[in-house]
């Protein structure tokens, strides 16, 4: 009985071997963290609502944003994702606490119609940003039709900066054209940026 109370010599070499690769996976999760810190610092979100303020549907808009040179412009799919911890190794274990480890089981995850719904792409979805490299940089969205009295927030951009240091404020020039508009619409938006000292 007393086999089924303390872990084995095996369990405890185990142990001791996955915790020398935890502790080595993680110094190098705790560099890549830093360097995700640093990169976020000096990065800054633009978020952009799209508002129809007339008395009828606006249909086949295309919004242009011009932004100047100083930095890199990027959507949120180039945006590096937060790197993952590596997993904790499991404690040495007893020959129970394995056996009841190996009679769980585990119930398969079915997805919900909700679910599915969620994934599906309409071919009237708004599509972009389209980010153009220049001298300076060009975005285009797309957004099929926008209802009066709606708001629609578009997918985020990201300004990042070489530097901290090097971070200013700065305007962006936007024109929307839509197909029911007799003309486009054009003027700037001020974009402030504060830096903490």
């Amino acid at each position: 009985m007393a086999g089924y109370a303390w872990p084995t010599k095996d369990e405890v070499e185990r142990y001791a071997r996955e915790l020398d690769e935890y502790l080595e996976e993680y110094r190098s999760f705790a560099k890549q963290e830093w360097r995700h810190r640093e990169f976020l610092s000096r990065s800054a979100e633009l978020r952009f609502v799209l508002v129809n303020e007339g008395n009828a549907p606006a249909e086949n808009i295309n919004l242009f944003l011009h932004f100047p040179d100083g930095f890199e412009l990027k959507s949120k799919n180039d945006i590096p994702a937060y790197p993952k911890p590596p997993d904790k190794p499991t404690p040495p274990r007893t020959l129970a606490e394995k056996l009841s480890q190996m009679t769980a089981v585990s119930i398969p995850y079915y997805p919900r119609i909700q679910d599915l719904e969620n994934h599906l792409v309409s071919k009237d979805s708004p599509s972009g940003p389209f980010i153009k490299r220049t001298k300076s940089f060009e975005v285009k969205y797309q957004i099929p039709k926008l209802q009066h009295g709606i708001h629609f927030t578009l997918e985020s951009l990201f300004v990042i900066f070489d530097k901290i240091e090097n971070a200013c404020s700065f305007h962006i020039g936007y024109a929307i054209l839509a197909d029911n508009l007799p003309e486009a619409t054009k003027n700037k938006i001020a974009v402030v940026v504060e830096t903490k000292s």
